[in-house]
């Protein structure tokens, strides 16, 4: 849009409103006063209005002050643009077409920037796995939130839940995406972006019935926009819903019905999270594509001692990436290379707490009876209650 487009939409105004932002967070970046810029451009109270948008500056005027501000004035897209932008990566962030966003953060670093492009920083942050970073960007943005538009709100509750789910806070990220839950966000790509964080959280957490309803929802808006990746999305969301509410039958019939339509490559490593819902060790030893954790999880289910200790020996803990197969790990190395003390006593000071916090449900509910049948045993029936109450004031 040039300067001129600019005016003629905005004649009681300033011809590109948030210019005057820009301008302000540039001259405070490179701490420069009001008079270092304007000097020998033009008055003090001309450039303090220009920077609180209250009148059009003269072009020659405003070329002048962008050129002492190294800023370039066809790099300045007006909020609109701006709007459209953020909209379009959060439909790309759905369809997980990084580049778009990946583009758009490139773009945006030529320009001085001001609160809403901290959204499309943000969400570059979260695809680039820059977490802290983009917990900032959102915070940048919301500190002014009485100036977002609604896709900006949008964007930053959706962001700060993506971001939990990425470091398996789970609750966190329910939280997060609460105030958005029963609203319509006025566009059918943006609601599938929502069901699918929310169908997330309640998949992790147990919560079968909420996520019934949701991934119907899901599954009608993916059919209107014929978005088969998200239908076969829906459909395995329903599917280890299923399996993790111990529906063995209608798991696997379900899993039949759609394994038709999975790429060779997913089949199995589909099915072995079915496997692993249900908690079926042997059929889990018997794949081919297991790892290493898995088998262990597997052998300890069918009490395979001997079978645990030869993979305990060989694995590299300090190679294990993923915070919860570590923990896994390690507390089955209390079990198997030490005794039953350290176990239990590991299983209660990281990794019990561990799952609580993160909410992960099924797991949390196997440990909580290792634990609870012990202190029973021990006759610490106090400890035991704590335990019991600790995991239902969670779930």
């Amino acid at each position: 849009m040039s300067y001129k487009d600019m005016i003629d939409q905005n004649k009681n105004g300033c011809a590109n409103p948030h210019i005057g932002a820009i301008i302000k967070r540039r001259r405070r970046s490179m701490k420069l006063t009001l008079e270092e810029v304007t000097k020998g451009i033009c008055c003090v109270s001309y450039l303090s209005k220009l920077e609180h948008g209250t009148i059009t500056p003269k072009r020659y005027v405003l070329n002048e002050v962008l050129n002492r501000l190294n800023l370039k004035e066809e790099n300045l897209r007006s909020k609109p643009e701006y709007m459209d932008i953020i909209y379009n990566c959060l439909v790309e962030l759905y369809y997980e077409n990084n580049d778009y966003i990946k583009k758009q953060y490139n773009e945006i670093l030529e320009v001085e920037c001001i609160h809403y492009t901290d959204i499309i920083k943000a969400m570059y942050y979260l695809i680039t796995d820059k977490l802290d970073e983009a917990e900032k960007s959102v915070s940048n943005a919301m500190i002014v939130k009485k100036q977002l538009e609604q896709n900006e709100i949008y964007a930053a509750i959706m962001i700060s839940a993506l971001v939990q789910i990425k470091r398996e806070k789970y609750n966190d990220a329910l939280d997060s995406i609460k105030p958005l839950e029963h609203i319509y966000l006025g566009s059918i790509e943006l609601e599938k972006l929502k069901l699918s964080i929310i169908t997330k959280t309640y998949l992790v957490l147990g919560k079968y019935l909420q996520l019934v309803n949701n991934i119907i929802t899901y599954q009608e808006l993916c059919t209107k926009t014929v978005d088969f990746s998200g239908i076969m999305k829906a459909k395995k969301y329903f599917c280890t819903a299923l399996a993790l509410s111990g529906d063995e039958d209608g798991a696997l019939e379900y899993y039949d019905s759609i394994s038709r339509s999975l790429k060779k490559d997913e089949i199995k490593e589909y099915l072995k999270e079915i496997y692993i819902a249900l908690r079926k060790p042997k059929e889990i030893v018997g794949m081919s594509n297991a790892s290493d954790v898995e088998k262990i999880w597997a052998y300890d289910l069918l009490r395979d001692k001997n079978k645990c200790i030869e993979l305990l020996n060989k694995i590299q803990i300090t190679k294990i990436k993923n915070e919860k197969d570590r923990l896994f790990v390690q507390s089955m190395m209390k079990k198997y290379l030490e005794n039953e003390y350290f176990y239990i006593s590991f299983l209660r000071s990281d990794y019990y707490p561990y799952l609580l916090e993160h909410g992960f449900y099924e797991e949390a509910k196997y440990i909580h009876k290792i634990l609870f049948d012990y202190l029973i045993v021990e006759s610490r029936y106090r400890e035991a209650v704590k335990i019991d109450k600790d995991f239902k004031k969670i779930f």
